[in-house]
């Protein structure tokens, strides 16, 4: 992140977009809580140590499951949208990455990938492995890596002990999502 500029916020663009997902409470069964804020955050997401996009997102658990809500400054091409989804199945996308903060349970097997906005489902398999401590943001912090493959296509969700996503890597496009401590892009 180091190779990150400060002023970045004009080369990420100026629209916003609202993206959120509610999952079925069959994904994570939990008793029912009143609202409860899981976890929020900011990612950068880079390409070749360029900032491409700044995402800020919170995952709520409700009475009806998870709420995620991700607010993205990225070139114009998003769109609000609401996914429910079935057990062993992961709602992603190339250009929103809290998404990825709710994967399906860290059991190892084949779990189906949908993009909405494509309208594309494709079955991957997911592994984990430990990461070890790397340095994210300035932090060292211990990390579980969730693997998911299917071919060439690989993308790597790293959750630290507290089990919050904090870097997305997808290998075959160069995209990195690291999250931002203090909300500060660098």
């Amino acid at each position: 992140m180091a190779r990150l500029a400060r002023s970045t916020k004009s080369a990420v663009g100026s629209r916003l977009t609202k993206c959120s997902v509610c999952l079925l409470a069959a994904l994570f069964p939990r008793p029912a809580q009143a609202s409860q804020v899981i976890d929020e955050g900011t990612f950068a997401v880079t390409r070749g140590g360029d900032i491409i996009a700044r995402e800020e997102f919170r995952i709520t658990r409700t009475s009806a499951g998870f709420q995620l809500t991700s607010t993205v400054s990225y070139p114009p091409r998003r769109t609000a949208r609401e996914y429910p989804a079935a057990p062993r199945s992961f709602v992603v996308s190339d250009s929103v990455f809290a998404f990825y903060a709710i994967p399906p349970r860290r059991v190892s097997g084949t779990v189906r990938l949908t993009w909405p906005r494509e309208d594309r489902r494709t079955d991957f398999e997911l592994t984990t492995r430990d990461g070890g401590t790397p340095v994210i943001d300035g932090r060292s912090t211990h990390v579980t890596v969730v693997v998911l493959s299917s071919g060439a296509d690989r993308r790597e969700c790293w959750f630290d002990d507290a089990g919050r996503l904090v870097k997305v890597e997808i290998p075959s496009t160069g995209i990195v999502a690291e999250r931002i401590w203090d909300g500060a892009v660098r």
